[in-house]
Parts: C-alpha cells; structure tokens; sequence
C-alpha cells in the first residue's frame, strides 16, 4: 500500500511530520508526502499523489485560522479536495483542525484511518 500525505507550509506545527509518524507505528505502507503553501493547494497536491504518483490513499493536513476568511478558504479546500476524489475514484482523508487541539485531533484521526485501512 502507497500513502499519500499533503500538508501545507502555513500549519502552525510540522501535521506532515506528525502523521506519518504515527502511521509508522502502526503499518509498514510507503508514505510520500507532498507540502504545498496553502490550504486551496491541497485538491491539487492530493490528485498528483493519487493520480500520478499511484498512491491508494491520501490524507490532506491543514490547520485553518480562526477568521471568517480562513474558514472560507478550508471549505473552498474541501469542496476541492472532494472534488480530486470523484477526479481519481479514491479516497482522501480531509484532517482540518485548529491550533489548540491539532495533536489529539490528528492522533485520533490518524488511528481511525489506520483502522479503516487495514
């Protein structure tokens, strides 16, 4: 199995680093991670990963402000990244969360995918 991370650089911790950390532990899949600047980078980052570099599975990591504009742009991403799925017929795992609860948000997410995965 191939694994698809997509983080972006505006986080306000390293979500890229972290998830495929804690996907490491528990499965031995290649990862190939993708960083892109922004939130509304993240469709088209996922589709590469899924489409061209053959991944079966892609998780999207971003960490949206707290203003109205951020939260715009995170449903702009989203719609985009629901978008890339129908695009490649695979799944994307969308994991948007806030600055305060990205680690427990990300570690819970991360073992329901693995869950799902395996």
């Amino acid at each position: 199995m191939k694994i698809g991370i997509c983080d972006t650089t505006f986080a306000m911790v390293d979500m890229g680093k972290i998830a495929i950390d804690e996907i490491k532990k528990y499965c031995t899949a290649r990862i190939i991670r993708y960083t892109v600047p922004g939130m509304k980078d993240l469709p088209v980052a996922c589709k590469i990963l899924l489409a061209q570099e053959n991944c079966d599975i892609a998780m999207a990591l971003a960490m949206p402000g707290k203003m109205q504009i951020d939260k715009q742009c995170a449903h702009e991403a989203s719609l985009g990244i629901i978008y890339a799925q129908l695009l490649t017929n695979k799944h994307i795992i969308e994991v948007f969360v806030l600055k305060y609860s990205v680690t427990l948000w990300l570690c819970v997410s991360i073992l329901n995918f693995l869950k799902w995965i395996n």
